[in-house]
């Protein structure tokens, strides 16, 4: 048989049986259990139930059909499959038997990681997310979470003063006080990352910077 050691899920994989050895002839036959998935377009040689297939044509040692693959989230998939090669004599003696099992895997594409509740804010109490004194620095905080539990690596975080991009602040999570004047519009937003793939890019609140207030 042919059938793959690992499955896309709902991928349809075209299928062929085959007897090889045994003894000398031509005829013969088969009976499959796949205990997942589809099977199709097997033509007047092959006879499909839920999870079994069998030859209808014993005239012949090889057959092919269509099998397509279970939804995402199956998991693996058992196959189980007898072979004969028939002798022709009419009689339940002097066939070639085999059997053979074979486990077929799911691949499992990563998903990507989301980041939810982006936000700046000043760094010391109160900790507006509206106004910021010059001299304060600006901290951004985000949830991330992974849908495989996938540990955050390499996440993107871009700082935006006035609509434009800072790239000198590019991935840190605190935005220095020497960064910002007075009069200015701050935003940051964070593409979340699991090392593999990039998640969609969230935007935090925007702040505004104030003067520094001097005590007399």
């Amino acid at each position: 048989h042919n059938f793959p050691t690992d499955y896309t899920p709902n991928q349809v994989y075209n299928i062929q049986i085959s007897v090889q050895g045994g003894v000398v002839g031509s005829e013969g036959g088969f009976a499959l259990d796949v205990d997942q998935g589809a099977y199709s377009n097997g033509g007047p040689d092959v006879t499909f139930l839920t999870t079994t297939a069998t030859h209808s044509n014993p005239s012949q040692r090889s057959w092919n059909f269509d099998w397509t693959a279970p939804a995402a989230g199956t998991g693996t998939v058992s196959v189980a499959l007898a072979t004969l090669a028939s002798n022709s004599n009419g009689a339940n003696t002097g066939d070639s038997r085999g059997t053979t099992t074979h486990t077929i895997n799911e691949l499992v594409s990563n998903q990507a990681p989301s980041a939810t509740n982006a936000v700046i804010k000043s760094s010391v109490s109160p900790f507006s997310e509206t106004n910021v004194a010059e001299n304060i620095d600006v901290k951004f905080d985000y949830t991330y979470s992974d849908p495989e539990n996938d540990p955050q690596s390499g996440s993107e975080i871009r700082w935006m003063k006035n609509g434009v991009t800072q790239p000198m602040y590019n991935d840190i999570k605190t935005l220095p006080s020497s960064a910002i004047t007075a009069g200015e519009t701050w935003y940051a937003t964070i593409a979340p990352s699991d090392g593999t793939t990039l998640g969609t890019s969230v935007q935090s609140n925007s702040i505004s910077i104030d003067a520094e207030v001097i005590a007399n």
